[in-house]
C-alpha cells in the first residue's frame, strides 16, 4: 500500500494528508477519517492512481493508532482495490502482491524507512535534483512508468505450481 500516489488534478505525487489539504479538508479533528464526505472519497478513486503502474480505485486509509497510548503506528495511506477483491496493480508493479503466494521481498528496498543508508542517499539526491530544477516530480513519474514498461517488455510470468508439474514427463 503506497504512502504516496499520483494526483491527476494536482499533477504530482502526494501523501494522504497533502491530498486532503489540497482538497480543503483538514483531518486534524477527524484522524479516523470517519467524517470525510462521500464525494471526496469518490474523488480519490478517480483522481489518485498508483505511481508505479497507474492502478486506479484508490481508497483512503486512516493512520493506525496504538490502543494503549494513542500513538501513531502506521501513516495514513492510499489502498487500491478493484471489483471482486482482485489486485488492481500490474503483476510487475512493486506494490503488487498475490495473497495466495509466499511473499519474497528480498529484491525490494524499503524506501519508507530512514534506517537505510541507501534510502537517505537516494532521498538526498532526488531532493537536490528537484531543488536544482534538473528534474521534477512529473519526470520521476515518467521514469517509473518507463521502468514498468521495460519490466513488461523483458520479463515473463511462469506458473510454477507444484500440482502442475506432478506426473509431467520431459
Amino acid at each position: 500500500m503506497p504512502i504516496t500516489a499520483y494526483s491527476h488534478e494536482f499533477h504530482r505525487e502526494v501523501d494522504l494528508e497533502q491530498w486532503l489539504m489540497l482538497n480543503d479538508y483538514s483531518n486534524k479533528n477527524d484522524l479516523s477519517l470517519k467524517h470525510i464526505p462521500s464525494l471526496l472519497r469518490e474523488k480519490a478513486t478517480i483522481d489518485i492512481e498508483c505511481s508505479g503502474c497507474q492502478a486506479r480505485g484508490a481508497m483512503l486509509v486512516a493512520a493506525g493508532k496504538q490502543n494503549g497510548n494513542g500513538c501513531s503506528v502506521k501513516q495514513g495511506h492510499f489502498r487500491f482495490a478493484a471489483s471482486e477483491a482482485t489486485n488492481p496493480h500490474h503483476p510487475f508493479c512493486d506494490l503488487y502482491f498475490d495473497e495466495a503466494a509466499p511473499r519474497d521481498t528480498g529484491h525490494l528496498v524499503n524506501f519508507a524507512s530512514d534506517r537505510s543508508a541507501l534510502t537517505r542517499i537516494i532521498r538526498d539526491l532526488v531532493s537536490r535534483g528537484i531543488r536544482a530544477k534538473y528534474f521534477g516530480q512529473s519526470d520521476i513519474r515518467q521514469m517509473r512508468l518507463w521502468f514498468l514498461k521495460q519490466k513488461q517488455a523483458h520479463s515473463l510470468l511462469l506458473n510454477v505450481d507444484s500440482h502442475l508439474s506432478s506426473g509431467a514427463s520431459i
